[in-house]
């Protein structure tokens, strides 16, 4: 499939892309960031001021919105475009929507580099600096994750995203360092709230007490599906891929393997990925290595899972920072 000026290419592989398939929550949150990326740009560069709340102008969401046109099997590859040049959208543009997609190249490019004076060249606006930076982050997988991801425009070399560490992060979305002190766990959230407000004509017009409050998360992980499983200097190499599913509950990502009773937390996924593989190798050592004669009945079930679904496990000199 060719690509044209007003395409992007996005490539998704890694442990996550089983024979050419990918879970429907990662292949979506992938596509919807992009799509909104895309968006913001385009605000960014007709420069709309990025504190007028509501939907972005219709004619930015018809100029910038993303249609798939195919993809390919092996490594997930899907190729998006823009739709054709309408003369009556903004007309001060040669082409807008080219604009905006080479635009989109180099921000990401700025992000992944954590070159700011770059960033903040592509993107002028703090405001939109932070939600792009944000949405980025949302999909760019860490080093270790279960998965990769890719952006090409044209015949150029694709950008692999990559999450920067926190201190890369506080840097792109230019905050000052009083506001990194006084206000790290401030954030914006969906919650359902009882409390005590003024209301004129049915709307809230301020909202003076709050008595009970629920946070509402919508964050649907795809499943980790390991084939192998690295922790304690050994490589576990499965004779299946395992699913472990990973939700966020009350701040933190949990994934549960009820099989082995194996519970892992953390801050983020891959945090949760290398709890488990930790988790794994310690059981594997108790349990699985253990004499039977040593072992309660129900051990002994869950030794003879281990070695069922062990089928090598081999040494390995774990790099820096590597968990599973």
């Amino acid at each position: 499939m060719g690509k044209s000026k007003r395409t992007l290419e996005i490539v998704l592989s890694g442990e996550a892309v089983l024979d050419g398939r990918v879970s429907v929550p990662l292949f979506t949150k992938t596509l919807q960031s992009i799509q909104e990326v895309v968006v913001e740009i385009g605000k960014s560069e007709i420069q709309r001021d990025p504190t007028k709340r509501g939907p972005a102008p219709t004619a930015i969401k018809r100029a910038c919105e993303l249609f798939l046109i195919g993809t390919e099997p092996g490594s997930l590859r899907a190729l998006v475009e823009l739709p054709e040049k309408e003369e009556t959208l903004f007309p001060d543009f040669p082409d807008f929507a080219e604009s905006v997609l080479d635009n989109t190249k180099n921000t990401l490019d700025a992000i992944v580099k954590q070159d700011d004076k770059k960033f903040y060249k592509c993107i002028p606006n703090s405001i939109y600096r932070r939600r792009i930076l944000q949405k980025v982050i949302k999909i760019a997988p860490t080093e270790d994750s279960d998965y990769r991801l890719e952006i090409g425009t044209e015949d150029e070399k694709p950008i692999r995203l990559i999450r920067p560490p926190k201190e890369a992060i506080a840097l792109l979305e230019a905050f000052s360092a009083e506001t990194i002190e006084e206000g790290p766990d401030i954030r914006r959230s969906v919650v359902e709230a009882k409390g005590l407000a003024e209301i004129f004509k049915g709307n809230i017009t301020k909202w003076i007490e709050t008595y009970d409050m629920e946070e509402l998360e919508f964050d649907f992980q795809h499943a980790w599906r390991p084939r192998k499983i690295k922790a304690a200097g050994k490589v576990f190499h499965l004779v299946h891929h395992i699913a472990c599913a990973i939700e966020k509950q009350e701040g933190l990502f949990v994934s549960e393997y009820e099989p082995f009773g194996i519970l892992a937390y953390g801050e983020t996924r891959e945090e949760v990925m290398r709890a488990f593989s930790h988790e794994f190798a310690i059981l594997w050592d108790a349990i699985a290595q253990e004499d039977d004669r040593r072992l309660t009945e129900d051990a002994r079930t869950l030794k003879k899972k281990f070695l069922e679904l062990v089928e090598e496990v081999k040494v390995y000199e774990p790099e820096e920072n590597e968990g599973y």
